[in-house]
């Protein structure tokens, strides 16, 4: 685990690791071809976070909170 004080003590990439191993994190190739998140405004995005499966790992909340 790599700690960053700037972030609360956690660096983003261990987050987004572990949204990456619940597959829960996606993020765009910047391919226009490709699909690509719409946001509920309309607006579009170039990564997603899902979550859901994070919301039941009771350690991973632990570590962060």
């Amino acid at each position: 685990m790599q700690l960053d004080s700037s972030v609360g003590g956690y660096m983003p990439g261990y987050i987004i690791d572990k949204y990456n191993q619940k597959n829960a994190y996606w993020e765009h190739d910047n391919n226009p071809l490709r699909p690509h998140v719409e946001l509920t405004g309309g607006l579009h995005s170039g990564a997603f976070f899902n979550s859901d499966p994070i919301m039941h790992d009771f350690f991973f909340l632990n570590v962060v909170a």
